[in-house]
């Protein structure tokens, strides 16, 4: 008796350490997918240099189409919140 109920709970970790396993995985290859995308998304961008003075004369639509980007140290083009200084 004592030793089916310890098969039941072992074959219950198992299931549960499978599926705790499962949803990692997923989680990695959605960032992985994620990361590869805007990778891509970085490729095919036009980049153009804006005068400030010119977009204080843009309108809101004009502006929100607006990215600001900085190279890291590993030499990656990045966004960055144009907000900030």
């Amino acid at each position: 008796m004592q030793d089916k109920q310890r098969q039941v709970r072992e074959y219950e970790k198992e299931l549960q350490e499978q599926t705790r396993q499962k949803k990692v995985n997923e989680r990695l290859r959605r960032e992985e997918k994620q990361r590869r995308r805007m990778e891509n998304e970085y490729k095919t961008v036009v980049v153009q240099q804006i005068n400030p003075q010119k977009i204080k004369g843009m309108s809101k639509k004009q502006l929100r189409s607006i990215r600001k980007t900085s190279m890291n140290k590993n030499g990656q083009v990045e966004l960055v919140n144009p907000y900030s200084s």
